[in-house]
């Protein structure tokens, strides 16, 4: 919908890999304490970051149509079941050193759940979701998308690089973000000094949250039945927003997190009036 915030800044997924660095290096309960963090003591921890690498991560899974349909086996039709297999085999070549340090369990068919062991089993382990699949195209929209910009090429499902933007379904809901904490994850396992989190830590990728999210439910599900007791669960949130989008950050970016989920409600009104 607004297609122009569908940015991509390395600062954007270094702030990721803080969060993640933060959670992981602070074995504390976050459940009853504020703490502040003082980045400064995170910077020779959190690995550099190439945007462009990341960049063309984010562009080769937004060129598969990963769309999700309520009706459809597993909420996802013929063409999105094998797009979805494609998206979790680039996602194997992108990292491999996370799949081949973490254990992968399958669930509904078409989501994953990585678990990467922690050096401290008395500590609770921490969750952090994205998903994978995204909602349909208009018909006869996709030549506008663009094309206020200038941008001829900048289809739906492009993954096209244009002025500093990538264009197309799951830029900004979500693929960035399972790009995002993968890469992370993936960078800080091949550091010299290598990389084994205190905690826990579990990675889920939806395949159908566009459509209630069966997948996570049973991911949910599966994690009830083997006893796990989550710290914290990080889950889709709000864009960051460039300096001077908003009257609120007219000189710095804004990070919008966000601390609740929306839920739906189903309401039938029956109004009866009189004649005119």
């Amino acid at each position: 919908f607004y297609p122009k915030l569908f940015s991509l800044a390395s600062g954007i997924f270094t702030a990721i890999t803080v969060a993640v660095l933060a959670i992981l290096l602070y074995p504390l309960s976050l459940q009853t304490k504020v703490f502040e963090l003082d980045l400064q003591e995170l910077v020779s921890e959190v690995p550099k970051v190439d945007p462009d690498k990341i960049a063309n991560e984010l562009s080769k899974l937004i060129k598969l149509k990963t769309i999700s349909e309520v009706n459809a086996p597993h909420r996802l039709p013929p063409v999105s079941q094998d797009n979805m297999r494609k998206a979790h085999k680039l996602i194997k070549s992108f990292y491999p050193k996370l799949f081949s340090s973490a254990s992968l369990n399958v669930i509904d068919d078409f989501s994953l759940l990585l678990k990467l062991p922690g050096s401290n089993s008395s500590l609770r382990p921490a969750l952090v979701m994205c998903h994978l699949d995204v909602v349909p195209i208009e018909s006869g929209t996709e030549g506008d998308w663009g094309k206020a910009f200038g941008c001829s090429t900048c289809g739906p499902f492009s993954g096209v690089r244009f002025d500093g933007y990538i264009w197309g379904r799951g830029a900004l809901d979500m693929k960035s973000y399972c790009v995002a904490f993968l890469h992370a994850a993936e960078s800080l396992l091949n550091r010299k000094q290598g990389f084994r989190p205190n905690r826990t830590l579990y990675f889920a990728l939806g395949h159908d949250e566009e459509v209630l999210g069966g997948g996570h439910k049973r991911i949910a599900e599966h994690l009830e039945a083997a006893g796990v007791e989550l710290e914290l669960v990080l889950d889709e949130g709000n864009p960051t927003l460039a300096a001077k989008s908003t009257p609120l950050n007219p000189s710095f970016d804004l990070a919008l997190p966000a601390v609740a989920e929306k839920g739906y409600l189903s309401v039938r009104v029956s109004v009866n009036v009189s004649g005119a």
